[in-house]
């Protein structure tokens, strides 16, 4: 119940730390760090943001048929859905 208003949080927390870095990259007169490095980011960040929940992608069905018992089988899920 709590998963989504969570990631809608992150998202949000992340966005604005990368927001302020450019401005904070500007302000020092780094422009091109600003927007090669953490433009680029932020661009990343947010089309994958963008991907996620325009296409219908569900984190929690990836966890759905895993058991507590295999640690490893649940740290490496996410390498078999590619």
């Amino acid at each position: 119940m709590l998963f989504v208003p969570s990631i809608i949080i992150g998202v949000v927390h992340l966005t604005t730390g990368l927001l302020l870095n450019i401005i904070n990259k500007f302000k020092r007169k780094e422009y091109a760090e600003g927007i090669l490095v953490t433009g680029a980011w932020l661009w990343f960040y947010l089309g994958l943001m963008w991907t996620v929940f325009n296409k219908g992608i569900v984190f929690t069905d990836w966890f759905k048929d895993l058991s507590l018992q295999q640690p490893t089988q649940l740290l490496l899920h996410p390498f078999f859905l590619l």
